[in-house]
């Protein structure tokens, strides 16, 4: 016998938890910072370098793409636009400024590459270091703990857990600081420009 179906309007909620469904946070839980200062501490300890590499690369590519557009308004107003009026032939300029705006997004090309490349090296590291030493100590817990906790549930912490890791590593991190990179560029770049208009 099949099982009725739900009522219009009265579908069931989907299944929450880890293994399916929308996470949704406890009420009254809150956002624990020292496991996030942990979880930051494996980038500061063994991938220093990396990450200052990392770094390097997000702020050349944010400095490309801010000044790609500066360039582009460059090349219209002080090439286009006077040749247009005048009625030069004279493409030496104007082809000297292509090059630079090429140059500029090589740059950000490269810089882009190599970033996300050397995260996916830092995270794995990274995710490798964890998952040995969450290993290392369930090792040591007693018996009881695998009594009372699912098979299921154990093995999740090793993957759904540890893959949010690698999101937040690989993608959330490097996003978050090449915003602030962007916000501080254009801010002074505005300001600059700012400055030198009312002198």
């Amino acid at each position: 016998m099949s099982n009725p179906r739900p009522a219009p309007g009265k579908m069931p909620p989907p299944p929450v938890g880890r293994h399916g469904g929308t996470p949704v946070r406890i009420k009254g839980e809150k956002l624990d910072y020292k496991v996030i200062k942990r979880i930051l501490s494996y980038l500061g300890t063994k991938q220093k370098i990396l990450m200052a590499v990392v770094v390097l690369c997000i702020f050349l590519s944010s400095i490309a793409t801010i000044f790609s557009s500066r360039f582009v308004g460059a090349v219209i107003d002080d090439h286009i636009t006077p040749m247009l009026q005048s009625g030069s032939t004279d493409f030496g300029p104007f082809i000297a400024m292509l090059f630079k705006m090429a140059g500029v997004f090589l740059i950000g090309i490269i810089a882009t590459f190599a970033q996300n490349r050397i995260m996916v090296v830092v995270a794995q590291s990274v995710l490798k270091e964890i998952r040995d030493e969450m290993f290392a100590h369930m090792q040591t817990l007693p018996i009881k703990y695998f009594d009372t906790n699912s098979h299921g549930d154990i093995m999740s912490r090793y993957t759904n857990d540890i893959d949010t890791l690698r999101q937040m590593i690989s993608m959330t991190i490097p996003q978050v600081i090449s915003s602030i990179v962007t916000i501080v560029s254009t801010l002074s770049l505005c300001l600059l420009k700012a400055y030198l208009c009312f002198l």
